[in-house]
């Protein structure tokens, strides 16, 4: 019994994690629409480059920071593009 409780406990918290964790911010991967997005609403492009597979301090970044509430406000300023270098993965062009 003692299992399933801890069992169940870590499985709550993990759901419960993951939708805080929850990104309210719109990544875009084109440069090009990124582009149009910020001369049509006059905003600056704020890029994230990260190793999204590989690299521990990016995954950190965009989880606390990124999307943590006191960022929120200060989002609605910029227009996102998010640009990887995974090492696991290929990418399409």
């Amino acid at each position: 019994m003692k299992k399933f409780l801890v069992i169940a406990v870590l499985l709550i918290s993990s759901v419960l994690m993951a939708q805080k964790s929850h990104s309210k911010i719109k990544w875009n991967t084109s440069f090009e629409k990124a582009q149009k997005i910020a001369k049509k609403q006059n905003k600056p492009i704020l890029m994230l480059f990260t190793g999204s597979d590989w690299c521990p301090p990016c995954k950190a970044l965009k989880r606390e920071f990124f999307n943590s509430p006191s960022f929120e406000k200060y989002a609605k300023k910029f227009v996102f593009m998010y640009v990887n270098f995974p090492r696991n993965k290929e990418l399409v062009s």
